[in-house]
Parts: structure tokens; sequence; C-alpha cells
């Protein structure tokens, strides 16, 4: 037997599909949530227009393989979260973070958009 018989193809794992189970009731249905954050100078903390749109592409790219890049609709977030980095006394940088949550089984649910 030579080696190119033992290799066996590679296999992707696709999530299982427990829409039916959750209909039933036998599965609850979770959301996905991200958090996504961004270091800024504490001189550009008051001027969000320059942080903003960085924090935001981010969101838009970890939901974009999910949801599509149309996501707007689809997602709900928290205001900015502003804390500074401990320890760091030399560029006083600013920790900004976002909570973002798919709430597209509560649109589907709740039939909001239909």
């Amino acid at each position: 037997m030579s080696t190119q018989d033992k290799l066996l193809p590679a296999v992707i794992p696709f999530p299982a599909d427990i829409s039916e189970e959750i209909k039933n009731g036998k599965q609850e249905e979770k959301l996905d949530v991200n958090i996504q954050t961004v270091a800024v100078p504490e001189e550009i903390l008051s001027d969000p227009d320059m942080w903003m749109p960085q924090l935001l592409k981010k969101i838009e790219k970890a939901f974009a393989p999910n949801l599509g890049y149309d996501n707007q609709n689809k997602l709900a977030l928290s205001l900015p979260l502003i804390r500074e980095i401990r320890g760091d006394y030399k560029s006083k940088r600013m920790m900004i973070s976002i909570i973002a949550v798919d709430v597209s089984p509560v649109i589907r649910e709740e039939a909001i958009y239909e």
C-alpha cells in the first residue's frame, strides 16, 4: 500500500443544522456576540471621526462571513466603552471597545421586517 492510498481527502466540517431542533424546542438558539477594540491616543479621543470608522469596519468584517457585508440591519451595537490602558503612562493610549450582537434570530422570531 503506497502513502497516497493512506491519505484521506481533507474534509471541511460545516456547522450542524440545528434549526429543526430549535423549532421543536429541543435546543435554544444563541446570539452571536463579538467585541472589537481599537487603541487610540488620548489626543484624538474627543474626535470620534478619527477612530469610529476603523472600529465599525472591524465589526463589519467580523460578521461578514455569516451575514454578508450588508449587515447593518441585523446588528445591535453598544455605545463605545472607553478605558485607559493600564501601565501605558508614556503614550496615554485609550482602549475603545464596542460590543456587537447578531440579532437576526430575534428579527426572524418577531417578524420585524416581514
